[in-house]
């Protein structure tokens, strides 16, 4: 009976722990409750005590975070270790030009009197550190490059 047992535990025991894994090590590939399990769980944000916009593509940052995760985590560590606002205007190198912070002061515009920006080639972390800016988030498909 005491084998049957340890049997039946040790099968309980690694069905509770697939449960709980991801199923693929591609978030591209992961279910929508894998996606916000893994979001919500916030290791990624490497300790830094921020509340994420709820316009964040939450699958988008898992796979970018995947593909980068040591430039990412830099990044996250970066803008919880600063004292950010006693940092100087400018440019800061994390990483060569690789992996950079710009901080900047500035009046925001009227919302009809400004753009869309894209990068395609990188992405950007937009953190407001004192003041108010409203950032509008859209799918590159559904915009028209007006400025090359």
């Amino acid at each position: 009976m005491k084998s049957n047992t340890f049997l039946y535990l040790l099968m309980l025991l690694i069905i509770a722990i697939s449960c709980n894994q991801p199923v693929s090590n591609d978030p591209e590939k992961w279910s929508n409750k894998d996606v916000d399990t893994w979001f919500n769980k916030g290791e990624w944000k490497s300790g830094w005590e921020v509340i994420p916009d709820e316009s964040i593509d939450q699958r988008e940052l898992i796979i970018q975070f995947f593909k980068n995760p040591e430039r990412l985590e830099k990044a996250f560590n970066f803008l919880k270790d600063e004292n950010l606002e006693e940092l100087e205007l400018g440019s800061y190198e994390l990483e060569g030009k690789d992996l950079y912070a710009i901080v900047q002061e500035y009046l925001t515009k009227d919302e009809k009197d400004s753009r869309f920006e894209a990068h395609p080639k990188y992405a950007d972390i937009q953190y407001v550190i004192s003041g108010n800016e409203r950032i509008g988030v859209m799918p590159l498909g559904n915009t028209t490059v007006v400025v090359p």
